[in-house]
Formats: structure tokens, C-alpha cells, sequence
């Protein structure tokens, strides 16, 4: 989870309903706990992780392949009112989970998570996206794992 500036909260998980509404794994609360029903990004699958950008904008990662019935396989991006950012573009995006996420200062995102091909491209389990979402083809890290359940955590200081 991750609050906004104006106080409202940003959550993800499994859940496919809130207080007996029907947002579908991400949802947006008002600052007294209440649901803000104008916030429903339709999201097919899991969020992991919810993370919010200096200018608004909310990344989210996880194991869904859809938002709003648009593919936006396992990250996605949207507009500070839900709605998808269309100028972020992820491409065939990330072939499994994505459990971690940080934003840099320079507004590339970091991605870690169980996957092996970002964007058809080759990366075990830590990439980089621009800040339009293209994967960072300089940034290329080879990890070493015997655990396939292994899930990297980034973090960016």
C-alpha cells in the first residue's frame, strides 16, 4: 500500500472484493477508511506492489496479465485518477511475477521478481524500465539461483 498526497491510500493483493464492492485486486480508500469508488483500474490479477512516482502516477506489479482488459502483463502504470497511462509502454512485458518494484530519482523503474524475459529479452529475475516502460537494454544483471521459488527484493537509495 502507499498513500497519496491528498491522504487517500492505494492497496493491492488477491482480493476481488472491498467491504462487499467488487474492485478487482487494487483499490483506492478514502482517507477515513472508505472505499473511493471512482478508482477502479479493473486489474485481472494479483498486485504484489503498489508504488507511487513523484508526479502522481502509481506503478503497480504483480501476476496479472490485464488492465481494463488491455494486456499489461505483470506491470502496468496509471494516471493519478486510475486510469491506465498510455504513454507507458511495457511492450509483451514481464513473462512471470513481478514482487518488487522501486522507482529511481531519474524515473526508471527497477523490477525484480521470478521472470526470466522482460519484453522478449533475456533478464533473470531484475530489470530496468525507462520511465516511458521500454526495458533499459544497458542495465543487464545476471543472478545466480539453485531456488526457482527465488524472488529478488530491489531497493533503490
Amino acid at each position: 500500500m502507499v498513500v497519496q498526497s491528498d491522504g487517500k491510500v492505494l492497496i493491492g493483493g488477491g482480493f476481488t472484493t472491498f467491504k462487499r464492492h467488487k474492485p478487482q485486486r487494487n483499490a483506492r480508500l478514502n482517507s477515513n477508511g472508505g472505499l473511493d469508488s471512482s478508482f477502479d483500474p479493473g486489474v485481472s490479477g494479483s498486485v504484489y506492489l503498489v508504488a507511487l512516482q513523484p508526479d502522481g502516477q502509481v506503478l503497480i506489479g504483480g501476476g496479472f496479465t490485464e488492465v481494463n482488459g488491455i494486456t499489461c502483463n505483470r506491470v502496468a502504470r496509471f494516471n493519478s485518477d486510475g486510469s491506465l497511462d498510455g504513454s507507458f509502454h511495457a511492450g509483451s512485458g514481464v513473462d512471470s511475477s513481478v514482487c518488487s518494484l522501486a522507482v529511481q530519482p531519474d524515473g526508471q523503474v527497477l523490477i525484480g521478481g521470478g521472470f526470466t524475459t522482460v519484453q522478449g529479452l533475456n533478464r533473470s529475475g531484475i530489470a530496468r524500465l525507462n520511465a516511458n516502460g521500454n526495458l533499459d537494454g544497458s542495465f543487464n544483471v545476471t543472478l545466480d539461483s539453485d531456488d526457482p521459488d527465488y524472488y529478488p527484493r530491489v531497493s533503490f537509495q
